[in-house]
Order: structure tokens, then C-alpha cells, then sequence
């Protein structure tokens, strides 16, 4: 699919809109962590938590379906070609760590394993956080 000018650049502010919105996410994750553990804190954890897997699940699909090959259309290098391969292969990883975390955190009461989800997270975050980077200097060197 090949996208017009005005589509990709649409599709370029989206995905860096994205990336704002979701760096946003992780600082309200820290929020929720850093109150007091009540019923009321994990349900709302619990509730961001699945907000948050929809946004990254859609968001990456975005990018693999439409931004990506976009790019590989106006940029065809191999260099080009690498990177956009290893970020969509960072995508899978990233779900299926998302997932796993996700699915600790539903097997289990949130009270009693707080610094667990907690540690689980931070490395889901920290990864996500040098992914965006990743994409945003992909981005940044295509105008």
C-alpha cells in the first residue's frame, strides 16, 4: 500500500502523538503505584492496565500496517529495511511481554503483589521507552 504525502505525514504526527500519550501512561502508572494499595487503586490499575495493552496493540498495528511500509516505499535501502524489521520484531516482543505481565497481574490479587507487578512493568516500560526513541530517530531522519 502506497500512502499519499499528506497520508504519511497524518500518519507520522499520529504515531508521535502516540508516543506522547503513551510516555504520559507510564507516568500514571507510577501514580497508581505509588498510592496507597486499596480495592479502589487496583481496580483502577487493573483498569489502565487493559486501556493501555488496546493503545500499544492498535498503535503498533498502525505502524506495521500503514507507517512502515510507507516508509519503505519512499526509503527502499537495506539500512531502512533492517531497522523497520527489527522495531516490528521489538513489536511482537513487547505484546507478548505485555501479555505475560498482564496476565500475572490477573491470576493474582494486586495487594499482595505490588513490587512484582511493579518490577514486571518497569521493564515492560524501560524497554518501550528505548523502542519509541528508536522509532522517533527512524522518523526524525525522514521528513
Amino acid at each position: 500500500m502506497v500512502l499519499q504525502t499528506n497520508n504519511q505525514d497524518q500518519i507520522k504526527r499520529s504515531i508521535q502523538s502516540d508516543h506522547e500519550i503513551i510516555a504520559n501512561a507510564v507516568v500514571n502508572f507510577h501514580l497508581l503505584f505509588d498510592r496507597t494499595r486499596t480495592p479502589e487503586a487496583d481496580r483502577e490499575l487493573a483498569t489502565v492496565q487493559h486501556l493501555f495493552q488496546a493503545k500499544i496493540t492498535q498503535h503498533f498495528t498502525d505502524e506495521d500496517q500503514a507507517l512502515f511500509p510507507a516508509l519503505l516505499v519512499k526509503h527502499p535501502d537495506p539500512k531502512t529495511a533492517k531497522v523497520v524489521a527489527e522495531l516490528i520484531q521489538e513489536h511482537a516482543d513487547l505484546l507478548e511481554e505485555l501479555r505475560k505481565a498482564n496476565a500475572r497481574i490477573d491470576q493474582r490479587e494486586l495487594k499482595s503483589m505490588t513490587g512484582e507487578v511493579w518490577v514486571l512493568m518497569l521493564h515492560f516500560f524501560n524497554q518501550l521507552q528505548n523502542h519509541m526513541d528508536k522509532e522517533d530517530e527512524l522518523l526524525a531522519g525522514f521528513k
